[in-house]
């Protein structure tokens, strides 16, 4: 019986990993729906208002930002495009490497 419900976890390991973290954001979303406050949040803020809400790390959080803007990464992609055009990439190893020997 023992050997049969652990092949069965080693079998399906994928899909109830993957049920559980969908219950996990159901859950959350559920709470998100509602507009409750969870107390993730408050502990997650308390964290953030004190150690990173100062006038020191504000710059350097803007700095940071601008990484995800529309602008940085559209001079990005054509970079990247005009650099990689003409090489060979055939797994992801080699997509690094060239990405890092790029810039």
């Amino acid at each position: 019986m023992k050997e049969k419900i652990k092949e069965f976890i080693v079998k399906n390991l994928k899909w109830i990993i993957l049920f559980i973290c969908l219950i996990g954001f159901l859950a959350l979303a559920e709470d998100v729906f509602n507009k409750e406050i969870m107390s993730g949040d408050i502990i997650g803020y308390k964290i953030i208002s004190t150690f990173l809400i100062s006038d020191f790390v504000t710059p350097i959080a803007k700095f940071i930002t601008n990484f995800g803007g529309a602008v940085f990464l559209s001079i990005a992609t054509i970079a990247l495009l005009l650099l990689i055009k003409n090489k060979k990439i055939t797994n992801m190893s080699d997509f690094l490497e060239v990405c890092i020997k790029s810039v």
